[in-house]
């Protein structure tokens, strides 16, 4: 979500805090509820590890509170298609880029990462996800029924560690947890 002032960011854990500071006046300050920013980060983090583990690890579709809709992890079928030549159509593909890198200092010996970097037309290699029967996975909002206006403006992204976390699952299990489309 974006907030006046935050830019692509969105919404920080420390808005939050804020929000949720605003509902201790007077004599509600000493309630056991109005805890520390560190508290309520930690709180914050706990549960969000534990919902995106869930998610990751047993296919759990988390359904948000106050209608905001659903979230999952879905399985995307990507399906190979040939171009003109014959070959197969990298446009929607993402490149290899340790197998990349790998390729053109066997193709270009002797070259620096900065000379190599400068060639033109350099053959790539792509992640094909044979591993995972050509399909990917990403984190899904699920917005139907959801009661908030203009909802497609919002959207919901995984850090960076709960990416590399899903990798990593996919990777050992394989095929075995069932993400569905």
């Amino acid at each position: 979500m974006h907030s006046k002032g935050h830019g692509a960011t969105g919404y920080t854990s420390y808005d939050l805090y804020l929000n949720y500071k605003k509902r201790f006046k007077g004599h509600d300050k000493m309630s056991e509820a109005n805890v520390s920013r560190i508290t309520y980060s930690t709180i914050l983090k706990d549960f969000n590890t534990s919902i995106s583990k869930a998610m990751i690890l047993h296919s759990f579709e988390f359904v948000m509170p106050y209608r905001l809709g659903k979230v999952r992890i879905k399985r995307i079928e990507n399906k190979l298609r040939l171009d003109e030549n014959g070959e197969i159509d990298t446009t929607k593909l993402s490149p290899d880029w340790d197998e990349c890198w790998k390729l053109w200092f066997e193709l270009y010996p002797g070259k620096t990462r900065k000379e190599i970097t400068k060639i033109c037309g350099k053959k790539m290699v792509y992640h094909l996800n044979k591993h995972t029967d050509f399909n990917s996975f990403k984190l899904f909002w699920s917005k139907i029924g959801n009661n908030i206006i203009n909802n497609r403006i919002y959207s919901l992204v995984f850090t960076y560690t709960n990416r590399r976390f899903l990798a990593q699952v996919i990777k050992s299990e394989g095929p075995k947890i069932t993400f569905y489309e």
